[in-house]
């Protein structure tokens, strides 16, 4: 049974593969740190002294190697009570010395698709992007020893775009994001229960009860122009070989004009359609036509708003005062969300933002 916990704002459990509490390691665990990425990655870590640990498993009654068992147990992390983080560890390193110590990682449940490959033929005609995600993960979660847990109900799919695809041994986790990453693609998320949400036209809402502001709750910001990455004219190559091959140019005749002839060569393997292709060259348009400006700002994580008050795919607003080099005043969409947690519970918040 697991021993009490000790005071903290941020729990850390520790649940078998089933999802069952083995132990609540609360308070005695240090160097926490989250990382959320739209559409994308949710990672966990913390250290704890092996000493510490080493006592804790022997009050509890079960072998350290097995409470920290790599690819079988998983982590949920807690935030004044609420859920935030829920995933299975991945990375467990032992540090012996004058001191000893242990590092837990773990990753979010849609790495475990990283795994996961569809059949050598799966076809989907004119079906909704977003039922067909849930069909990659219903069907192979039904393979012997594949139930992952994740849950997929059709109540958790909002209606998006009608879309075609072919695959021939595709790697499901590839297969959403790819999904997701073309023009009038939706967003998705694993929450920490592992269910499977599809947002459409996109995820978060806009915020307006608060703002992100230099001087003020912004601690810190960074703002980078990158230009290194534009893209004008995209030769999306499909499957087949030479004559057979499908391929499409898409082009911004705008960026041309601007910024001169900047190609790119994108090849998708697995897709067939023209239809498709020309889908992800007008995704890689939209993104990269122009220089793309990303803010990465550090709240301090004691001032207002308080982390749980925005979420990834929010638009906040976003000023900087008195620099005539950034006139900023605008809302920016929430990509990315850092978490770190001193020994004090003090946080420290770090968003990526895009307009």
């Amino acid at each position: 049974m697991a021993q009490q916990a000790l005071e903290t704002k941020f729990g850390v459990e520790i649940l078998d593969s089933a999802g069952n509490l083995v132990a609540d390691l609360t308070g005695r665990v240090k160097s926490r740190s989250m990382r959320f990425v739209r559409d994308g990655v949710y990672e966990a870590s913390f250290t704890m002294d092996l000493d510490t640990l080493e006592q804790y498993c022997r009050t509890i009654n079960i072998l350290p190697i097995s409470l920290l068992s790599v690819g079988q147990s998983q982590v949920k992390i807690s935030r004044i009570g609420i859920p935030i983080f829920g995933g299975q560890i991945m990375f467990v390193e032992s540090s012996l010395g004058e001191t000893r110590s242990i590092t837990v990682k773990a990753v979010g449940w849609l790495e475990l698709l990283t795994a996961r490959f569809t059949a050598a033929s799966v076809i989907y005609t004119a079906q909704d992007a977003g039922s067909i995600a849930k069909q990659l993960i219903d069907t192979n979660q039904l393979l012997s020893g594949g139930d992952l847990g994740i849950l997929t109900s059709a109540s958790y799919i909002k209606a998006s775009v009608n879309r075609n695809r072919t695959y021939e041994n595709k790697n499901i986790k590839d297969a959403i994001i790819e999904l997701s990453a073309v023009k009038n693609g939706f967003d998705f998320e694993f929450t920490w229960d592992k269910k499977f949400y599809v947002y459409y036209p996109q995820m978060g809402t806009t915020r307006t009860e608060f703002a992100f502001e230099y001087p003020g709750n912004i601690k810190k910001l960074r703002i980078s122009d990158d230009g290194k990455a534009i893209v004008n004219s995209v030769l999306v190559r499909g499957q087949g070989f030479g004559d057979a091959q499908t391929t499409t140019t898409r082009t911004d005749s705008g960026s041309f004009t601007a910024y001169k002839l900047r190609q790119k060569i994108l090849d998708v393997s697995d897709v067939i359609e023209l239809a498709t292709l020309q889908d992800h060259g007008d995704e890689v348009l939209r993104v990269q036509a122009s220089p793309v400006r990303i803010l990465q700002i550090t709240l301090d994580g004691n001032r207002l708003p308080a982390y749980g008050s925005y979420q990834l795919g929010d638009r906040v607003p976003v000023r900087v005062y008195g620099f005539a080099a950034y006139p900023i005043d605008a809302s920016y969409r929430i990509d990315e969300i850092n978490i770190k947690i001193d020994d004090n519970d003090g946080e420290e918040i770090e968003l990526k933002v895009t307009l």
